[in-house]
């Protein structure tokens, strides 16, 4: 259980870390709760699942009005409204990617041997609830545009 409360902290540092620094949205308290057994989901989700030694699934979830401060960060010069939609609809997916991608050397054994899927998108999901057998560590950072949030389910 303490690699997976390690990656999780790998990960959560690295979403505290691009949302704060790397998009300049202030974090104003991060809270990482080791095992629940379910928990709602945000407006905007996306999982990601883990291989090697890991073999977990991560859940990242957004507040609606942090992505679309999320999508202000992104965006340079004029876009339609259709475009800066559909840019809501992938950022969700792009931070994933990128605070996993970016957290892999941090894992246990620097990452070694660790895969990535390719992020899928889910909506309209509302509660992650445990199975049998299985648990799921969740930690989140809050932001005056609000929460995004990172569950690991093994």
């Amino acid at each position: 259980m303490q690699m997976y409360e390690d990656v999780l902290g790998a990960l959560i540092d690295r979403m505290e870390s691009f949302v704060g620094e790397d998009m300049g949205i202030e974090i104003l308290d991060k809270n990482i709760c080791t095992k629940v057994c379910e928990f709602e989901l945000l407006d905007c989700m996306t999982i990601i699942g883990l291989g090697g030694d890991l073999n977990a699934l991560t859940v990242f979830s957004f507040d609606t009005f942090l992505i679309d401060k999320l999508v202000e960060s992104f965006i340079y010069g004029e876009v339609s409204q259709e475009e800066r939609a559909e840019l809501s609809k992938e950022i969700p997916a792009e931070v994933a990617n990128t605070v996993i991608g970016n957290a892999i050397p941090n894992f246990p054994n620097s990452g070694k041997g660790a895969t990535i899927t390719p992020p899928i998108i889910i909506e309209d999901a509302k509660l992650a609830r445990k199975l049998k057998d299985s648990s799921v560590l969740m930690a989140m950072i809050k932001t005056k545009y609000g929460n995004a949030q990172c569950a690991l389910l093994n």
